[in-house]
C-alpha cells in the first residue's frame, strides 16, 4: 500500500502549501508536492496524473484561489474518479462552487486556522493510511510458530506421566484383591472339626492377620491415592508452568522478530545514507575536477587574448598613421559631398513632408473600443485600447492557435534561463528579447506564433496589457462580442500567456472568464496555455 500523500493547491497559496508539507513530513508522512517533486523537463500533466493515481491519500488545500483554479479542479476530479481518500483542508471561508461543491459537499473538513502546526491533519492522515493498509495483514493466529516442538515435548511428557500413575494405581488395587482372595482360599481349605481351644485360637490369629493385612492394604491404597493426587496436582502445575513458558517464549520471539525488523530497517536506511553520501562525494569530486580544468582553460584563453590584443594594437597603430592622410583627404571630399547631399535631402524631405501631410489628411480615421481594425498590410483585429485622439491604439488578433503552447520548450539536459523579458507594460520589448535568443525559432513557440501573423510587427502582450480585462469585466464582454461578430474566437474560460517573465522558470499568465471572474498567476514556462497576439497602430 502506497503511503505517500498528494498535496493539491493553487499557486497563490504556495507558501501555505509548503508549510503544510513541512509539518506533515516532520510528523513522518511522505508528501508529493509540485513543482518540488517534478523532474526538470518532464511533462507537467503526465507526472501529476501518475502521482495522484499512485498516492495513498489526497489533501486539498482549499481557498478562494483553489476553488477558481482549473488545475485544482482537474486534480480533485481525478482523485475522486480513482476513489482516493480526500481530506479537504480549509484556509479561508470561500464557498464551494461548481464541480467542487458536487464532489466535496458531503465530506468532513479540517480548518487550518484551528489546527496548530497541522497536528489534527497529520493524525487524520495517519489513521486513514493505517486503516487502508490493515486489509492486507495476515492473521497471526494462523501462522506457524517456532515454539511448536516445545508444545509436542510437553504433551508427550504429560501423557507419559498419566500412564505411569495409572499403572501404579492398577498394581495397588490388583495386590489388594489378590491378598484377600488368597486368605479366603486358605480359610476354605481348613477341614471342619470339632471346635477346640487351639483351633479357635488359630482361626482368631489367622483372622487377625488377615484383617491387619487388609487394613495395611487399605492404608497403602489411601497413601497411593494421596500420592496420585499430589502427582496430579504437580502435573497440573507443570502444565500451567509449561503453558506460561510457551506463552513467554512466543512473546519473546515476537519481540525479537520486531527488533530484528527494526534493526534491518535501520541498517537499510544507514546503507542508503552511505550510498547517497558516496554519490554526493563523487559528484563533488567531479565538479572540483571540472572547476580546475575550467580555470586552466580560462588562464590559457586570457594569455592568448592578451597576445592577440598586443599584436592587434601594434598593427592598428601602424595602420592609423597611414590612414590619417587618406582620412583627411576623404574628409574634405566627404564634406563637399555632404553639403550636396544635405541640399538634396532637404529638398526630398520637404517633398515627402508635403506628400505625407496630404496622405494623412486623406486617410485619417478615428477608432473606438470594439471596432474592427484592417490595414493595407492585411492586419486585422479588434480595438481594445486607444489614445485620446482615437487615431492610435492596440488591437488583439481574431484567432489563436488550435493547441495550447509552452512559453519555452527545452531539450533533454537543457536548463531554464532568464531572457530579460521583464517588462510588465511593453510586450514589444519582451518580444525583441525573445527574438535575440540563439534558438528562438525552436525554443519559444508562443513568441514565434505571435510574430508570424499576417502583416508582421505582432507581438505577445505584456501582463499589464492583459490586466486591463481584470479591472473592467465589461471590456471583456465588449471585446468578446466584437470577436464573435467578426468571426473571431472569444476570450473565455482559458489561461493566456503574457510575455512578461517572472524568473528563469516562471512567467505571468492571466485567466479570463466572463462569468466566474478573471485573475493573473505565475505559471511554469513548461505549462501549456493559450496565446493571443496584439499590434499597436
Amino acid at each position: 500500500m502506497n503511503k505517500r500523500v498528494f498535496l493539491s493547491y493553487s499557486s497563490h497559496d504556495a507558501a501555505a502549501a509548503m508549510e503544510v508539507c513541512r509539518a506533515l513530513e516532520a510528523a513522518g508522512i511522505t508528501c508529493w508536492i509540485a513543482p518540488r517533486d517534478i523532474p526538470g523537463g518532464a511533462d507537467y500533466g503526465d507526472i501529476i496524473d501518475k502521482a495522484i493515481i499512485g498516492c495513498g491519500a489526497f489533501v486539498l488545500i482549499f481557498s478562494a484561489h483553489s476553488n477558481a483554479s482549473q488545475w485544482v479542479r482537474g486534480e480533485v476530479n481525478l482523485a475522486f474518479t480513482e476513489n482516493k481518500p480526500i481530506v479537504p483542508y480549509r484556509l479561508d471561508d470561500a464557498p464551494l462552487t461548481g464541480a467542487m461543491r458536487l464532489i466535496l459537499n458531503q465530506m468532513h473538513w479540517l480548518d487550518a486556522r484551528n489546527d496548530s502546526n497541522c497536528k489534527e491533519l497529520a493524525v487524520t492522515i495517519k489513521r486513514m493510511l493505517n486503516t487502508t493498509s490493515t486489509t492486507n495483514i495476515t492473521n497471526p493466529i494462523t501462522q506457524p510458530t517456532t515454539s511448536t516442538p516445545n508444545v509436542n515435548v510437553a504433551t508427550k511428557r504429560r501423557k507419559g506421566l498419566r500412564i505411569s500413575l495409572w499403572i501404579l494405581a492398577t498394581l495397588i488395587v490388583t495386590g489388594l484383591f489378590g491378598g484377600g482372595f488368597w486368605f479366603s482360599q486358605r480359610s476354605n481349605d481348613v477341614k471342619p472339626e470339632e471346635p477346640s481351644v487351639a483351633v479357635v485360637d488359630s482361626v482368631a490369629v489367622v483372622q487377625a492377620k488377615r484383617d491387619s493385612l487388609v487394613q495395611a492394604k487399605r492404608d497403602s491404597l489411601a497413601q497411593a491415592e494421596k500420592t496420585l493426587e499430589a502427582e496430579r496436582q504437580k502435573h497440573q502445575e507443570a502444565e500451567r508452568a509449561e503453558k506460561e513458558r510457551i506463552r513467554k517464549a512466543k512473546l519473546a520471539e515476537e519481540r525479537a522478530a520486531r527488533e530484528r525488523d527494526s534493526l534491518q530497517r535501520v541498517l537499510q536506511a544507514k546503507e542508503r545514507a552511505e550510498n547517497e553520501r558516496k554519490r554526493i562525494q563523487h559528484e563533488l569530486d567531479s565538479l572540483e575536477r571540472v572547476r580546475v580544468e575550467q580555470e586552466l582553460i580560462a588562464k590559457q584563453t586570457a594569455e592568448r587574448l592578451a597576445r592577440e590584443k598586443a599584436e592587434r594594437e601594434a598593427a592598428e597603430k601602424a595602420a592609423r598613421k597611414a590612414a590619417e592622410k587618406a582620412e583627411r583627404e576623404r574628409q574634405e571630399r566627404l564634406a563637399r559631398e555632404k553639403q550636396e547631399q544635405e541640399r538634396l535631402a532637404r529638398e526630398k524631405a520637404e517633398r515627402e513632408t508635403a506628400e505625407k501631410a496630404k496622405e494623412a489628411q486623406a486617410a485619417r480615421k478615428i477608432y473606438k473600443v470594439g471596432d474592427l481594425y484592417c490595414d493595407k498590410a492585411g492586419r486585422k483585429g479588434i480595438v481594445f485600447r486607444i489614445d485620446a485622439t482615437g487615431e492610435h491604439g492596440t488591437i488583439i488578433s481574431l484567432e489563436e492557435p488550435a493547441n495550447n503552447m509552452e512559453w519555452v520548450v527545452l531539450a533533454d539536459k537543457e536548463t531554464f534561463v532568464a531572457i530579460k523579458a521583464s517588462s510588465r507594460s511593453n510586450g514589444a520589448l519582451n518580444q525583441r528579447q525573445a527574438m535575440m535568443q540563439l534558438q528562438y525559432a525552436s525554443h519559444y513557440p508562443a513568441f514565434v506564433w505571435c510574430m508570424t501573423r499576417k502583416g508582421g510587427e505582432w507581438y505577445m502582450p505584456a501582463i499589464e496589457e492583459l490586466e486591463i480585462f481584470l479591472k473592467d469585466n465589461s471590456l471583456l464582454r465588449t471585446i468578446n462580442a466584437a470577436l464573435k461578430k467578426n468571426g473571431g474566437i472569444p476570450l473565455s474560460n482559458k489561461c493566456y500567456w503574457s510575455s512578461s517573465e517572472v524568473s528563469a522558470r516562471k512567467a505571468y499568465s492571466i485567466y479570463l472568464n466572463e462569468n466566474t471572474g478573471n485573475y493573473s498567476s505565475e505559471d511554469g514556462k513548461w505549462t501549456r496555455n493559450s496565446v493571443r497576439a496584439v499590434y499597436r497602430f
